[in-house]
């Protein structure tokens, strides 16, 4: 089924939906596994926000593949800020979970094995 939602309508072999009557010409044909990318125009970055025709592409892709690519959106001067916040981020969270881990193990020690129990018999 194309993107439309009208059956019997065949996609291209490459590249994107074309035709006037496609509900979204510049969604990729779905059988390349290709996501939608979507790069917003100068306007839109000078104005912080992307137009009502992205905004249906990015909404349309996320419905028919449940992933979009952005592109051109994060400043890369800002790529290392970000990357330490997201280890700080992942540290923590795994301390969470390690300390989790430990009080379920004293809350529910672990179980005998069958060969211990052989050993007491």
């Amino acid at each position: 089924m194309s993107p439309n939602g009208i059956s019997k309508v065949v996609e291209p072999k490459d590249g994107r939906l074309s035709l006037p009557h496609e509900y979204m010409p510049g969604l990729p044909a779905k059988h390349l596994n290709t996501p939608v990318e979507v790069t917003p125009s100068p306007k839109e970055k000078a104005a912080g926000r992307f137009n009502d025709a992205n905004i249906k592409l990015f909404l349309s892709g996320v419905h028919r593949d449940g992933v979009v690519v952005l592109k051109n959106v994060i400043d890369p001067d800002h790529l290392d800020v970000i990357n330490d916040f997201m280890v700080e981020d992942t540290k923590k969270e795994l301390s969470k979970e390690k300390s989790l881990q430990e009080l379920r193990s004293r809350e529910h020690p672990a179980r005998p094995s069958a060969d211990s129990l052989e050993i007491l018999l």
